[in-house]
C-alpha cells in the first residue's frame, strides 16, 4: 500500500511540473511574440524616422542645389541679354580711312642735254603722302554674345592723289638763251615735268619703304579698334581683331 502511495505522489508531482512547464513555455512564447512585434514595430518606426529625416535633408540639399543652378543660369542669361549690341554704322559710313602720314625729299636733276631748250634745272622737292585703307571693301564678322568683332580690310596703300608737294627749292638753274626752244611755255612745261617726276619718285619711295608699310598696318589696327570701341561705349569687354588681305 505504501509503495502505491509513493507512485501516486510521484505521478501527481510530474503532472504538476508538466503543467507548470507548459504554462511557463506559453508565457515565454507570448512574451516572445510581444517582444518580436514590439521590436519590429520599433524598428520600422526607427527606420521610417531615419528615412524621413534623410529624405528631408536630401530634399533640402537638392532644392538648394537647383536653386543655385537656376540662379547661375539666370545670371548668365541676364548678362547675355544685357550685352550691348555692337554698332558698326559709323565705321561702314567711311569709304577710306587715312592711317599714316609720311614725308619725303627728292632731288630732280635736269641737265641741259636732257631738255629741249637746253636749260639746266636742279630741284629739291619736299612732299608728303597719306596711307589709306579702303573700308568700302572691308568684311565684318560680329559676335554680340562674345562681344567680338573681326574686320578684314585691304592693306594700306598710298595713292598718287594722296601725295602733295609742299615745297620746291631751286638748287641750280641756267637757261640756254640762244636756243630756239627757249620760251616761257617751255619753262612751264619743264617745271611741270620735274614736279610730276618728283611726285612719282616720292610715291615710289613711300611704297618701297617696308617700315612705312608696317607702321601703316599697325596704325590701321589701332585706329579701327579705337573707332569701333569709341562708337560702342557700352560694350566694356569688346574685343576687335583686324586682318589684312
Amino acid at each position: 500500500m505504501n509503495h502505491k502511495g509513493k507512485s501516486s505522489n510521484k505521478e501527481g508531482n510530474w503532472i504538476v511540473l508538466s503543467l507548470i512547464f507548459i504554462v511557463t513555455m506559453f508565457i515565454v512564447a507570448v512574451a516572445s511574440v510581444f517582444i518580436v512585434r514590439y521590436s519590429i514595430k520599433k524598428g520600422v518606426s526607427t527606420a521610417t524616422d531615419s528615412f524621413q529625416e534623410a529624405y528631408n535633408e536630401s530634399k533640402d540639399e537638392t532644392y538648394e542645389k537647383y536653386k543655385e543652378m537656376a540662379y547661375e543660369l539666370a545670371e548668365k542669361g541676364y548678362h547675355v541679354s544685357n550685352r550691348a549690341t555692337i554698332s558698326l554704322y559709323a565705321v561702314k559710313e567711311k569709304k577710306d580711312l587715312n592711317v599714316l602720314r609720311v614725308n619725303d625729299v627728292v632731288y630732280i636733276i635736269k641737265d641741259k642735254n636732257e631738255t629741249k631748250s637746253g636749260t639746266t634745272s636742279w630741284l629739291k622737292v619736299s612732299g608728303k603722302g597719306v596711307f589709306s585703307v579702303n573700308l568700302s571693301a572691308a568684311e565684318y564678322v560680329v559676335d554680340n554674345a562674345r562681344q567680338f568683332v573681326l574686320i578684314r580690310v585691304p592693306r594700306p596703300v598710298i595713292e598718287s592723289s594722296n601725295i602733295s608737294i609742299d615745297e620746291t627749292e631751286i638748287l641750280h638753274f641756267k637757261e640756254n638763251k640762244w636756243s630756239r626752244e627757249n620760251s616761257v611755255k617751255a619753262g612751264e612745261e619743264l617745271a611741270l615735268e620735274q614736279l610730276g617726276e618728283a611726285k612719282q619718285k616720292i610715291q615710289e619711295d613711300f611704297e618701297s619703304n617696308e617700315q612705312y608699310a608696317k607702321l601703316a598696318e599697325s596704325s590701321t589696327k589701332s585706329m579701327l579698334e579705337a573707332l569701333i570701341k569709341g562708337v560702342n561705349p557700352d560694350a566694356e569687354d569688346l574685343k576687335v581683331e583686324v586682318e589684312f588681305y
